[in-house]
């Protein structure tokens, strides 16, 4: 019988838990990258796997993603002042 451990089948071992490790990492990362993707208004999904699957690339994406809400609540505000002042106009 073959009784003493391989140091091929440690290899493996070792190999298969250092990648399950790194896609655990990978899978954190990316989702905190695709929830900062989601507080811009934009979405989860492609910002996800976008930086899942490119790293730094999809990092640097979803930072260089413009603010869409505060662009939104911008508009709405300024259409608020604008109803305003033709109200205040208008008496």
């Amino acid at each position: 019988m073959y009784s003493h451990y391989n140091y091929l089948d440690q290899f493996v071992g070792f190999f298969i838990l250092v990648a399950i490790v790194a896609i655990a990492i990978k899978v954190i990362i990316a989702s905190s990258f695709a929830n900062i993707a989601e507080e811009k208004g934009h979405g989860r999904g492609k910002a996800f796997w976008f930086c899942f699957l490119f790293g730094i690339i999809g990092w640097l994406y979803v930072v260089a993603l413009p603010n869409n809400k505060t662009d939104k609540d911008i508009r709405s505000i300024k259409a608020a002042l604008d109803e305003i002042n033709i109200r205040n106009r208008a008496q």
